[in-house]
């Protein structure tokens, strides 16, 4: 960059509370330049790449703290509600980036260790291809227009500060629908709905008034009817007087959650 007179370079740290200049001898003077951090040389530290029209220089850190990838990220589960997915995970520890500073790369298929629907730029052992943030952020994100009836795999890696990519968190599994069938909220109130599932299975019904709730805390309702074939009926009496209610269908053998959120309007 340039002050109107004097080509010049700087690195600037953030403490969290401001921008503090980092003394580097010798860094030369540029305009209209550009720069890339990357760890290459892989030592656990950023070097950059400093260019402008004239030259490209490399710039390797010596400096003697170095940067550990953050742990994986722990905790995945998955609300499915008709063709879309919220996949969720617990934040993991770093050494040096805080846990809002974290970011994620999440992998999504169709097969076991798939990639088919959005691929992650890491190696199987969490290394990044590319020096960058992970694509997303917090400790979830969704998936819309999946396909109907369809088994996905999904795994999330974190990525810290430093562009270290943690190890991929244990792969996970869901299904989607097709689930609701027709629903109906008749004039006495009652709410009944069908839906479409694997034979020979027992589904009970959860049912809350607040979606933020944890599945613990929503009323368990019963089973559905099974009318075969793999459709199910469920009738709510208790949903008269409800200005909205949610439900969760749970596999009561095996308690798995397999269409959570469906409100009643």
């Amino acid at each position: 960059m340039t002050n109107g007179a004097t080509e010049v370079s700087g690195v600037w740290r953030n403490t969290g509370n401001g921008f503090t200049n980092v003394p580097i001898a010798a860094l030369p003077g540029n305009f209209d330049n550009s720069l890339a951090w990357g760890d290459y040389d892989n030592d656990g530290r950023l070097d950059f790449l400093l260019a402008d029209g004239a030259a490209s220089q490399l710039w390797r850190n010596n400096t003697a703290l170095s940067n550990s990838p953050p742990a994986a990220p722990a905790g995945l589960s998955t609300s499915v509600s008709s063709a879309t997915a919220v996949l969720k995970w617990i934040p993991p520890a770093d050494d040096h980036t805080p846990v809002a500073g974290l970011s994620y790369n999440v992998r999504l298929g169709t097969t076991p260790g798939g990639s088919e629907i959005v691929s992650a730029p890491a190696l199987t052992n969490g290394a990044l291809l590319m020096p960058r943030m992970g694509t997303a952020r917090g400790d979830s994100i969704a998936f819309s227009n999946l396909t109907p009836g369809q088994t996905y795999y999904w795994s999330v890696q974190a990525v810290d500060t430093g562009f270290a990519g943690s190890p991929f968190a244990a792969e996970q599994q869901f299904s989607t629908g097709p689930l609701l069938i027709h629903p109906i909220r008749h004039d006495t109130g009652v709410f009944e709905f069908d839906f479409t599932n694997r034979t020979a299975l027992n589904f009970e019904i959860l049912a809350s008034a607040n979606v933020r709730l944890p599945v613990t805390n929503w009323a368990n309702l019963g089973l559905a009817i099974s009318l075969g074939g793999g459709r199910y009926r469920f009738t709510d009496s208790g949903a008269t007087g409800q200005l909205q209610r949610f439900y969760l269908l749970r596999e009561r053998s095996v308690g798995l959650a397999r269409t959570p959120q469906t409100p009643v309007k």
